[in-house]
């Protein structure tokens, strides 16, 4: 098996840097479960996004006159996937790299040309299957939906804390601006000046993109102000700055589900027609007040809605639980889970792992505690409920443990558990079957499917020896045994 993953996605003033930063975080999920991934991006790319040269992954730099065959030139011996976050990109392009990529991955947000690809997602809100019906081969998933938007890991740590924050606040104590990586600085100026207009007496946090320069201009604004601003770039975990603020003022890209996922009430601008019916959708559902684009703005515009929600709270409240119920930050894992190919259980039915979530408590810890499930356990004593509270926390929460909900025809059937062995080369897996769904060779395409969406890793288990039954069902998995009770199954070779 190769064990490359290649994204193709650009950041340019046009565009903005969210291509490549939902790109990052997919590649950061894919690399913790094994893969190595690389980045083919035009130049001006990495001028607009300093983060993308820092970070830990190989990067292409492609000439526009022959980026299709550089790219063969660079992968002859091929890669496991490609994955294509572009505008410019559609079926043409995608078929000429089925001659070294073995499979193909498209994140699209416009749903207006064809694809030639084996899995697409579209975060967007309001989605549906008929948009991209005749634009993708068939058969081919398509991943629909905030639940699976591209998000660091830094959100979904942090969502707790904020729904806490959010339902005890009372007053909007501080704002967070943030315009996008390459913010025009003429809408920055617009909105201080709405703040100054408001009256806003409150902290403000602006966040300047990574191309953004600090113009006189907005210093010169910043000292004339009547309210604190805090000028702030490069910033490295944004979402300690939405935990911390009480009305973000914003535009509609990937940002729009980072404060979806924290809860965070927004204004929103809208800076490209292909962001305006994303924010009609959010804005419908209650989870932002959209004043449109900004070209039709004016700063009394925004200081008029702005003066509303500094004395209501109780709207501010209602787009929090508006905006909690539409994402709630592991859609990267989801993602990560779907990416390769669905294994079938002996019934036809498809077998899929979805990202266990704290939602998933309870009905773990009713399996848990089946006769059936604790039968052939290490430790046949079951836990009290606090014990499994205390147990899943510290889960969903380690960096060292994997848990899925395994899903068969799309309902539960499940849990598989990877724990990562000192050796960062081996995991330990566990898996059991809910009650109503044995004997249907549901455990085996389960641990089929971990072994494809892992990478150069071993996989290890250990089964008593009474337990046969388990014995047979990892050996028709591809698992040898070691002694009669630990079995392993050892990465493909390249």
């Amino acid at each position: 098996m190769n064990f490359d993953i290649l994204f193709r996605a650009d950041a340019s003033c046009k565009i903005g840097v969210g291509h490549v930063i939902r790109c990052l975080t997919l590649a950061d999920a894919l690399t913790e479960l094994g893969w190595r991934c690389h980045f083919a991006v035009m130049p001006d790319t990495l001028n607009i996004l300093p983060a993308l040269a820092q970070s830990p992954y190989e990067i292409i730099q492609l000439n526009d006159q022959s980026e299709l065959q550089d790219l063969e030139d660079h992968f002859k011996s091929g890669v496991k996937l490609l994955v294509v976050d572009h505008y410019d990109w559609s079926a043409a392009q995608e078929s000429e790299c089925r001659k070294w990529a073995e499979r193909i991955f498209v994140i699209d947000d416009l749903a207006n040309r064809p694809h030639d690809c084996d899995v697409l997602l579209d975060q967007a809100l309001d989605r549906s299957d008929d948009d991209y019906s005749s634009l993708v081969p068939s058969p081919c998933p398509v991943l629909l939906g905030p639940s699976f938007s591209l998000l660091r890991p830094q959100f979904a740590k942090n969502v707790n804390a904020a729904k806490i924050k959010r339902k005890q606040n009372k007053s909007i104590q501080n704002i967070l601006i943030t315009l996008g990586g390459v913010a025009p600085i003429h809408l920055i100026e617009m909105v201080l000046d709405a703040l100054q207009k408001a009256d806003c007496k409150v902290e403000v946090d602006l966040v300047l993109g990574t191309k953004s320069e600090i113009s006189p201009s907005i210093i010169s604004k910043v000292e004339n102000l009547t309210f604190q601003v805090n000028l702030l770039s490069a910033v490295k975990n944004v979402s300690d700055l939405m935990l911390k603020a009480d009305l973000s003022i914003g535009t509609v890209g990937s940002t729009s589900w980072e404060r979806c996922c924290l809860g965070l009430p927004a204004v929103v601008i809208a800076t490209a027609e292909n962001q305006m019916q994303n924010a009609r959708s959010l804005h419908q559902y209650g989870a932002i007040e959209f004043l449109g684009k900004s070209e039709s703005l004016s700063s009394s515009d925004i200081a008029n809605v702005l003066k509303k929600l500094l004395h209501n709270n109780k709207v501010c409240l209602r787009m929090s639980n508006a905006a909690f119920a539409l994402c709630d930050g592991i859609g990267a894992q989801r993602v990560s889970s779907l990416i390769f190919s669905q294994e079938l259980a002996s019934d036809g039915q498809s077998v899929r792992l979805m990202p266990a979530t704290y939602d998933d408590l309870d009905l773990i810890y009713k399996w848990q505690k089946h006769p059936n499930t604790r039968r052939y356990a290490r430790n046949s004593e079951i836990p009290t409920y606090e014990e499994h509270v205390s147990w899943m926390s510290d889960t969903l929460l380690s960096r060292e443990r994997l848990i899925w909900i395994i899903e068969h025809a799309g309902e539960p059937a499940g849990v598989l558990r990877l724990d990562q062995h000192k050796h960062d080369d081996e995991c330990e897996v566990s898996i059991f079957i809910a009650p109503n769904k044995i004997r249907m060779g549901i455990s085996v395409a389960a641990l089929r499917a971990v072994r494809q969406n892992i990478g150069n890793v071993s996989i290890t288990a250990e089964i008593l020896p009474e337990n046969t039954a388990s014995q047979k069902l990892f050996l028709k998995a591809g698992y040898k045994s070691k002694d009669g009770r630990h079995f392993t199954c050892p990465p493909t070779e390249q």
